[in-house]
């Protein structure tokens, strides 16, 4: 059997991500009719409305929130490790109201993903940062941490931005894009400073050949400390978890070596090298190394 049911963007990321696995409601008569094996499709509540299909794995009733908050992992459960030591049962009763808690009880929804196609590019937490949606707001500090520096651009397409209209520009159009579920392009947020350092996503896809390129970039003062990697193997885990590409590949300037050590570090595999197969930002013909992962590589791992 397969229920609908709404949630705001938060939790609906955070249960397309995996980093939730565990939805908590009132046990009241809707709920009442779930039971293990059956399908829950859930919808964004936002204009997009994207949609994440999940599988019943288990129930876990409980007479209250504060039981089920004892019982249950919270990490779980939709709070991040940076808001567990605040999580409280108190947090539902913004839900649900206590008489109706007390009416009926609750219950923990124990899930697993089966098709999260239609979600995009959804929040995805690590150790040190946020991958998330861009917004208008980023633009000066995409502008000021890496798009307006030559140094950073030296090995990409792309020229330098010679003012913050040009940032903006390019935000407003990734904005737009953002309402096609198949469109991937993350802000690499750094947790520490609460702002984006860079950006990764996928730059073009073959549906007929399951296959997705992902390009990435991050600013110059961020180098040689793991944020790079640390954003790829989150978004290749993120994409082998929800989606159908079976390989994985990501490309860059032989004169950019650096960039192959991050594609190695974080489980891709060095094909080849493309001879003079792509212009600089200068038009200078350049020789391109290549670097893949396939799903078969990627579940031995995970």
């Amino acid at each position: 059997m397969r229920h609908n049911m709404k949630l705001q963007t938060k939790p609906f990321e955070a249960i397309a991500n995996g980093s939730k696995t565990i939805e908590l409601r009132l046990f009241d008569e809707k709920r009442q009719q779930v039971r293990a094996g059956d399908e829950i499709e859930f919808t964004e509540l936002s204009e997009s409305k994207r949609k994440v299909l999940t599988k019943v794995v288990a129930l876990h009733h409980f007479p209250s929130f504060k039981e089920l908050y004892n019982a249950l992992s919270l990490d779980k459960c939709g709070y991040s490790k940076s808001e567990i030591n605040n999580a409280s049962p108190e947090d539902m009763d913004a839900y649900y109201p206590i008489d109706k808690q007390k009416q009926y009880g609750v219950i923990g929804i124990e899930l697993m993903l089966v098709d999260v196609n239609e979600a995009g590019t959804v929040t995805i937490e690590t150790e040190n940062l946020i991958l998330r949606r861009f917004t208008m707001d980023d633009a000066e500090s995409m502008f000021r941490n890496w798009a307006s520096d030559s140094e950073v651009t030296k090995y990409l397409s792309w020229t330098p931005h010679k003012d913050v209209s040009e940032t903006l520009g390019i935000i407003s159009e990734w904005i737009k894009e953002y309402n096609d579920p198949n469109r991937y392009q993350w802000a690499i947020e750094l947790k520490s400073i609460g702002e984006p350092i860079g950006s990764i996503g996928v730059v073009r896809y073959a549906k007929e050949k399951q296959s997705a390129e992902i390009g990435y970039c991050i600013g110059k003062a961020f180098w040689h400390k793991g944020y790079t990697s640390e954003a790829l193997v989150a978004v290749l885990n993120y994409l082998f978890k929800t989606t159908d590409f079976n390989r994985i590949f990501a490309r860059h300037d032989v004169r950019n070596p650096n960039s192959g050590k991050v594609m190695l570090k974080s489980g891709m595999k060095y094909e080849g090298t493309l001879r003079e197969a792509g212009l600089s930002n200068s038009g200078e013909r350049i020789s391109l190394s290549v670097c893949s992962i396939l799903r078969s590589e990627w579940e031995m791992n995970n």
